[in-house]
């Protein structure tokens, strides 16, 4: 029995993998997460399927099973397919598996190359005889379940002497049901397990006593019997009295209820006579009645609106005022419109002016006006300082025309520059106090400052001059530096008079002088336009005050905010124009409100006078009164009537005559006294009846009892059989045992007995499979060996299964890295027995680590 090849087209992380597997060992080594365990799960999975997906629930928020762990990221159906060769036949099983259900998975199983029906028990049990179970805990070996038992179809499959194929049976299951045989017999203890036989007795006890009861009370029937003929006959004769006082006592009553009668009819006649009297001019009718309420209605109704119509006093205050306010008239919407234009304008010219005034020079503007806040040059000494620069320009190519060689380089420790940088701060500092603080005081500093610039440009260019003519001696090129140096002094004098200076270059500042004067005047030129435009805007904003404050005054809404004394007027024009509209519409209203109230009185007073009605109390009140009084008339009159009829009828029907003289009989006790006789009779019924019910049980009983009898014999007999049976069962058991688990332990010791030396312990196995080894003297069982060595024993075991369950045919053995937990001396061992094993059949080796490699 051997896997011949599989082809995985997609399952978990493998894709598209496809192998053929040999005969012996097939070792598969690969690191953790490339799909070693994946491959083990997929040629499972081949033979028994997944189980379904769990949904979340409340208990397991995150469910996870094997359809969900290898089910591919990329969606899709997954599965493919693998070729198995057993019971002298080529099986080929094909499974695509659903993400979720194991209904949905589509599978195919061929035999010989001819496509057969997929069994019920499932292909895995099929082919190999064994369930999911039994092949995981045999043929199916990873360090996650190395239990020691032989449970499911492995019993079966060892114990394949069992009667029924299908199920299999064990004598510790038969011996058990004996047991509680037994026990339902009579064995068993205590109130809820009580045995039959022992039920049986106490059933026996009580129908004897049930049989005895009945038995006494059968012979008391006689004198009941007797004592209720005397009681029905007392009951007939007061029945026959009392019908004799019933027929004289009921022509009483009818005379009695004929005279009532036409006492009623009197006193309904004599009410509606009083009733009538109170309405001298007779009774309003319904129609005149409901004309008096819709009438009341109405007044009231009308009342509200008129009251509601009139206009409220505020409002004719209001009007009034708003009438003396416009009394010379109310300014048109074109009007109107202009005072709005207006009111705007101001906000605007307000806006700007107040933006205006908010305005500052900017840190440029301020810097030009600084600079020429005594005034500019003229174009003549602008052109002069001109000259100067364009000299220094010619004189300068002519001096790079003149040089050979470079200069030497200035000295590090040259002072030229420091003071250079002392006379720009004597300059500005002068200039600044010139025009903040002292006049004369700056101007001193400010001459000083450039007489220091020019004297210390003098002498630096002097210096520069003698380190030319000590290097080169060039009488020509001493001559044009100090043409430059004059240049530069005059130029460096002429900035400084503006707040310009530098010490290094003055035709560059020279140039800047003269853009900044250009930009000067065109900001001068803005700030004059700016100047008239805020004159021209505070004229325009005077006279609109003016004009619109003229205006709105004359209508008393005069404001500092013009915008709000437009909406003052114009909301006074609304609400004129309004009231107007408003009190010419409740004028109207109040007068057709009163005509109507006027006309509803006539009508209502009309009906009033007509029958003399009292309305003291309210018109209500007279209506109601009116309408009780003739409801109350009609029903007087036709209740007489009633009861007058109701007297000739009874007369008629009874055909009264004279009413019967002398006593009445007392009707009430007869029937007190019969009712007594029927009650006692019906006791008395009451106690044959059960007495004669209790009596009629007694052949039952006797039955009952003989039944008893014979079930207790009959469980007797079934008790003695049982016990038969135990004894049977347990010899069974022991023979069996011998000829069944005896193999399964050989075969284990035998592989023990080869990793004997690893384990280091002498290991046995009872006939219950159970494991102990010995230790110090003393067997101990399997829990108290390391995990390595539990995990040896567990191999062991499970390949003594194999052996005693597969006899005919070797059985392909999966690996999954069961050895995980071995040392090197024990996985040597180990590595030795599955070569061994693998001489005679397949063996299919996970593992991930070099340690753990056999070949």
């Amino acid at each position: 029995m051997r896997i011949i090849n599989y082809n995985i087209e997609n399952f978990g992380v493998l894709k598209n993998a496809e192998r053929g597997l040999s005969d012996g060992l097939n070792e598969f080594f690969r690191p953790n997460g490339e799909g070693k365990t994946t491959l083990a799960a997929f040629l499972r999975a081949m033979l028994y399927g997944m189980g379904d997906y769990k949904a979340k629930s409340k208990n397991n928020p995150h469910p996870f099973c094997e359809r969900t762990h290898y089910y591919p990221f990329d969606r899709g159906k997954y599965g493919g397919s693998v070729e198995i060769e057993a019971q002298g036949k080529l099986w080929r099983i094909e499974r695509w598996f659903d993400e979720k259900k194991s209904i949905n998975d589509v599978v195919k199983l061929f035999c010989d190359d001819e496509e057969v029906p997929v069994p019920k028990n499932g292909i895995g049990e099929t082919i190999l005889g064994i369930d999911e179970e039994s092949f995981a805990r045999t043929l199916f070996i990873d360090r996650t379940d190395l239990e020691i038992s032989a449970g499911g179809s492995i019993s079966a499959k060892l114990n394949d002497f069992a009667e029924d194929p299908e199920g299999g049976s064990d004598f510790e299951t038969a011996m058990k049901r004996v047991e509680e045989l037994l026990k339902k017999l009579k064995k068993g203890q205590g109130p809820k397990n009580k045995p039959k036989i022992k039920l049986l007795n106490e059933k026996t006890d009580e129908i004897d006593r049930e049989l005895a009861n009945a038995e006494v009370i059968a012979a008391s029937l006689e004198q009941k019997y007797t004592a209720r003929n005397n009681l029905a006959a007392e009951a007939d004769a007061l029945q026959k009295r009392a019908d004799a006082a019933v027929k004289i006592n009921i022509v009483r009553e009818a005379h009695k209820r004929y005279n009532e009668y036409l006492k009623d009819a009197e006193d309904k006649e004599n009410a509606a006579k009083e009733l009538k009297a109170a309405y001298k001019n007779g009774v309003p009718s319904e129609s005149e009645l409901k004309t008096l309420e819709d009438c009341a209605a109405k007044e009231i109704e009308l009342t509200a609106k008129l009251n509601g119509a009139r206009p409220a006093d505020e409002d004719k205050a209001e009007f009034e005022r708003l009438k003396n306010t416009f009394a010379n008239g109310v300014p048109d919407t074109d009007i109107m419109e202009e005072k709005r234009r207006g009111a705007g304008r101001i906000k605007i010219l307000e806006n700007s002016l107040q933006s205006a005034k908010e305005r500052t020079l900017s840190k440029r503007e301020s810097e030009l006006s600084r600079h020429f806040q005594n005034g500019t040059p003229a174009d003549e000494e602008i052109e002069k300082a001109k000259a100067y620069a364009d000299e220094f320009r010619s004189l300068r190519r002519e001096y790079e025309e003149i040089k050979n060689a470079p200069p030497a380089p200035e000295p590090k420790n040259s002072r030229a520059i420091p003071l250079f940088a002392a006379a720009a701060l004597l300059i500005i500092a002068g200039v600044g106090l010139f025009v903040a603080v002292n006049k004369p005081a700056g101007a001193v500093l400010a001459v000083i400052g450039v007489l220091l610039a020019a004297a210390v440009g003098a002498a630096d260019f002097s210096a520069r001059l003698k380190r030319l003519e000590s290097g080169r001696e060039n009488a020509a090129l001493k001559d044009t530096e100090d043409k430059m140096n004059a240049c530069i002094n005059r130029l460096v004098a002429f900035n400084a008079l503006y707040g310009y200076a530098s010490a290094e270059d003055a035709v560059y500042v020279f140039d800047t002088l003269k853009s900044d004067i250009s930009e000067y005047a065109e900001l001068c030129q803005s700030l004059a336009a700016e100047e008239k435009e805020r004159k021209n805007q505070k004229s325009e904003l005077s006279e609109l005050k003016r004009a619109l404050g003229e205006f709105f005054a004359a209508y008393g809404a005069d404001n500092d905010d013009k915008m709000r004394a437009y909406d003052k007027l114009a909301d006074e024009i609304k609400s004129f124009a309004a009231l107007e509209k408003k009190l010419a519409a409740s004028d109207k209203e109040v007068k057709e409100l009163t005509a109507e109230l006027d006309e509803n009185t006539s009508i209502k007073n009309n009906i009033v006078q007509k029958y003399a009605l009292d309305t003291s109390n309210g018109l209500t009140a007279a209506v109601t009164a009116a309408r009780k009084a003739a409801g109350d008339i009609e029903a007087y009159e036709k209740a007489a009537g009633e009861f007058r009829e109701k007297a000739e009828t009874l007369k008629r029907e009874k055909q009264l005559g004279d009413c019967p003289e002398g006593e009445s009989e007392d009707v009430d006790a007869i029937q007190s006294e019969l009712k007594n006789r029927i009650a006692e009779l019906a006791k008395l019924d009451n106690e044959i009846g059960e007495a004669e019910s209790d009596t009629e049980v007694i052949p039952e009983l006797k039955a009952q009892r003989a039944e008893c009898a014979e079930k207790k014999a009959e469980y007797e007999a079934m008790y003695a059989l049982y016990e038969k049976v135990g004894e049977y069962f347990a010899a069974a058991e022991k023979n069996i045992k011998s000829r069944y688990i005896d193999p399964v332990k050989n075969s284990y010791l035998a592989y023990a007995s080869a990793l004997e030396e690893a384990l280091g312990e002498k290991v046995k196995m009872d006939r219950e499979y159970r494991i102990t080894f010995e230790k110090n003297g003393e067997y101990r069982n399997e829990k108290h060996l390391s995990a390595g060595q539990l995990c040896m024993c567990a191999l062991c075991f499970r390949l003594a299964l194999t052996d005693n369950m597969f006899r005919d045919e070797k059985p392909f053995i999966i690996m999954d890295d069961p050895f995980a937990d071995l040392d090197g001396t024990h996985m040597q061992k180990a590595a030795e027995l599955v070569k061994k094993l693998a001489a005679d059949r397949q063996i299919i080796y996970f593992c991930c680590h070099e340690s753990r490699k056999i070949n």
